[in-house]
């Protein structure tokens, strides 16, 4: 326990650390105040005008539904019919019909923008997902890459000589730290969208069931860090430097998920998708992604519903877990054999 104290009280005095969470926060309060900023509360005169709109325009649709209707009778009724709108009766009944379907609109879309909580509140954690795993991937990375390059691990490890631990408590100290930032984070991300919907925006349907799946998205994002993290932390070990996980991060999202899609796709495999991380995320954050096969669609247009790949949540948890805990083992091996000096 005295050597995990150590490890976080120099994980939170890194001022590289500091300086990427001033970054992010930074972030944070710019699509804040954009969110803010775009949206704007509604009055009731507001809303009475909108109505008001809603409803003319309805009439509008109906006057020139008739018209319509009125114009097809004449010409098809006349001596010398165009042929424009059909042959009979029948072709103008069908006005009539199609008629019969229109409703007044929906006085939203005639209103200013607002902020909807319950409508667009993932769309706004998945972008702190995103941030938060870039976070968690370069923290961890330059934790253990700073002490590699300074010499840092070699001192370290001629006063505590048990490897494994070291490397253990160092992980767990990162995986602390940035587990707390990433609650805070996120804390402070949902929490400033709500007030900012309760007091420019739409509150309407966030009812205990949607604080509940949305709690469950933060937690799932908050795993999804730190995944980002060991992986971000284990490279950089592999490598004895920060540069090292940073470019082999590089690497994959350049080589791995544009290449084998472009390879794949060339080669007409089936369902290309279903070899890029990035598919198991997204599963892993929306908790189900169905990948379809546009040419078996129109080889079998008839069964076209039926030609897809489902990656669920339980699936996208063993893939993105098997790979942490591989990239892990793989880390804690090396260290554990190779030379430190």
């Amino acid at each position: 326990m005295r050597l995990l104290r150590t490890e976080l009280s120099r994980f939170f005095a890194r001022r590289f650390i500091r300086v990427l969470l001033i970054f992010i926060v930074l972030i944070m309060g710019a699509v804040v105040a954009g969110v803010a900023g775009s949206s704007s509360p509604v009055t009731e005169e507001q809303y009475a005008a909108a109505q008001e709109a809603a409803q003319r325009d309805y009439e509008l649709n109906k006057q020139m539904m008739d018209q319509a209707y009125q114009d097809c009778v004449t010409d098809v009724t006349s001596p010398s019919p165009s042929g424009n709108w059909g042959e009979g009766l029948e072709a103008c009944a069908a006005i009539l019909e199609k008629a019969r379907y229109i409703s007044p609109n929906d006085p939203s879309g005639y209103l200013p923008d607002q902020f909807h909580l319950r409508h667009e509140l993932d769309t706004w954690i998945y972008l702190a997902a995103l941030i938060l795993c870039l976070f968690g991937f370069i923290v961890g990375a330059s934790f253990v890459g700073a002490e590699w390059t300074s010499g840092g691990m070699t001192n370290l490890a001629l006063w505590y000589p048990r490897r494994l631990r070291l490397l253990a408590m160092k992980l767990t100290a990162a995986v602390l730290g940035i587990g707390a930032i990433g609650v805070a984070y996120l804390g402070v991300w949902v929490g400033s969208l709500a007030l900012v919907a309760q007091a420019r925006g739409v509150v309407d349907g966030a009812t205990p069931g949607f604080w509940q799946s949305s709690l469950l998205l933060c937690a799932r994002v908050l795993a999804l860090t730190l995944a980002c993290a060991v992986i971000g932390f284990a490279l950089a070990s592999l490598g004895r430097h920060t540069a090292s996980a940073l470019g082999i991060g590089i690497g994959y999202a350049l080589v791995a998920e544009l290449g084998t899609l472009l390879v794949f796709s060339v080669l007409n495999a089936t369902f290309p998708e279903r070899f890029r991380l990035s598919t198991y995320i997204a599963a892993w954050l929306t908790k189900r992604v169905e990948l379809y096969d546009y040419n078996l669609c129109l080889m079998d247009a008839v069964d076209c519903g039926n030609q897809r790949y489902i990656i669920d949540l339980t699936t996208s948890a063993v893939v993105l877990g098997g790979i942490v805990a591989i990239i892990a083992a793989l880390a804690f091996a090396a260290f554990r054999r190779r030379d430190i000096a």
